[in-house]
């Protein structure tokens, strides 16, 4: 079942429905729950049922009102002074005062998911959580779980890439998490800090890694040396981002062989993009158009054999996503480049499906979406590539950076084609 509340409602239908739907609910604790004291009532569950906790698997964590008037129970003070040993409090008492209880609920909640799974946790919140534990460790035995294998470091919003909030990996913070879960393959991770990385990060274990980060050429190169061989790696720049195509490209030879999937959303603008080409293994590419061109005076319009020999050359699939005042000045080069990939015979020709997303400032309903230009592009694409969408697919669609609206450029017909 996709919907989780769908679970929550079979619970309630009978005792033996009930027993079906709560062994596979509490398996996916909080993928769903937007309860504003989803999380204290989560802990107060925890604590009061302790074998529970065995069983859950998937979690997310948002911040707790520390104003709660809850956080009195006797509950929490009794789970408090439980694990005092490994808790920091700030006064020097077995259990901080009310006020200070709420800060406590996501590291009681790590305490008792031994054998949690997927964790979904706010930026901040996560640096707070870490910053609450006095050690990890008590005598050899961890007591935060060490079997996540999928770890999201989010902010509030995600869409919001202004946010001021940074992740943490020292030691101290983030990093003992990492540590102490050697076998995370998946993460992403908001805004690290690159102030806070050290050579002795251990990500060996990770082969996805979305980074949403400004992090510099050097600061990249110590993060991506200290993972294993990578599958799928997605870089989305934040602001004053000053690291290229070119240079995520060549900080990525490294993992060449073991490079599937690649995503590069960098808006700062490449003077030579030659790299891409030698990551031959990846077959799933998006690529920010910007960042390799942007029409000015100077040059309205890219010449036309620009994008050959740029890509890796065993892509399967490429999604770009292109500026609404971008599409007419590059359109030959792309037309130019789609006919580079078709083969005869069909089975040998590699590129299959082709997603062009244009962006456009626009803000209005989908429905009103200005289409006027980007169909007379979509009309000259499917016009001179004819040859690729008889064995390939193009998709083009337009999308409002503010709201995330979309509307479909291409024709129906052509976006559902076999291949």
């Amino acid at each position: 079942m996709e919907h989780q509340q769908t679970i929550f409602n079979l619970s309630l239908v009978c005792k033996r429905w009930g027993y079906i739907a709560q062994k596979v609910l509490h398996h996916h604790f909080g993928y769903f729950e937007s309860h504003p004291k989803a999380e204290f009532l989560f802990c107060r569950t925890l604590s009061e049922n302790p074998e529970l906790g065995k069983h859950v698997k998937d979690i997310r964590i948002r911040q707790l009102s520390a104003c709660d008037p809850s956080l009195d129970e006797e509950w929490l003070a009794k789970s408090l002074e439980k694990f005092s040993g490994v808790l920091d409090f700030p006064e020097a008492s077995s259990v901080p005062g009310i006020s200070k209880r709420g800060e406590f609920i996501a590291p009681l909640i790590l305490l008792q998911v031994p054998t949690l799974d997927r964790l979904t946790i706010q930026t901040e919140h996560l640096n707070e959580t870490m910053r609450k534990f006095r050690t990890l460790f008590v005598g050899k035995q961890c007591v935060v779980p060490r079997g996540i294998t999928t770890m999201r470091v989010l902010p509030l919003k995600f869409e919001d890439r202004n946010t001021n909030g940074s992740t943490d990996l020292s030691e101290a913070c983030v990093g003992g998490l990492l540590s102490a879960s050697p076998g995370i393959r998946n993460m992403t991770l908001f805004n690290p800090n690159g102030k806070s990385l050290r050579p002795g990060l251990n990500l060996s274990g990770l082969r996805a890694l979305t980074l949403c980060s400004n992090l510099s050429r050097e600061e990249l190169r110590l993060l991506l040396s200290s993972t294993g061989p990578l599958e799928i790696f997605a870089y989305l720049s934040l602001y004053f981002d000053d690291v290229t195509l070119q240079d995520i490209c060549e900080l990525l030879l490294p993992k060449k062989h073991s490079l599937r999937r690649l995503r590069l959303d960098s808006s700062e603008e490449s003077q030579h993009f030659t790299t891409a080409k030698h990551l031959t293994n990846v077959s799933e590419m998006g690529l920010l158009f910007s960042g390799f061109w942007s029409p000015t005076d100077a040059e309205p319009i890219l010449e036309k054999h620009a994008l050959l020999d740029v890509f890796p050359p065993n892509l399967s699939a490429l999604w770009l996503y292109i500026s609404e005042n971008t599409t007419s000045g590059a359109l030959d080069a792309l037309v130019n480049y789609i006919l580079s990939t078709v083969r005869d015979p069909p089975v040998e020709q590699k590129l299959r499906y082709i997603v062009i997303s244009v962006r456009t400032a626009v803000d209005s309903e989908a429905s009103e979406l200005p289409l006027a230009t980007n169909k007379l592009v979509w009309e000259e694409i499917k016009k001179r590539c004819q040859s690729f969408l008889r064995n390939g697919r193009i998709i083009m669609f337009l999308k409002c950076r503010k709201t995330r609206r979309e509307r479909l450029v291409s024709d129906e017909v052509d976006s559902h084609q076999d291949i």
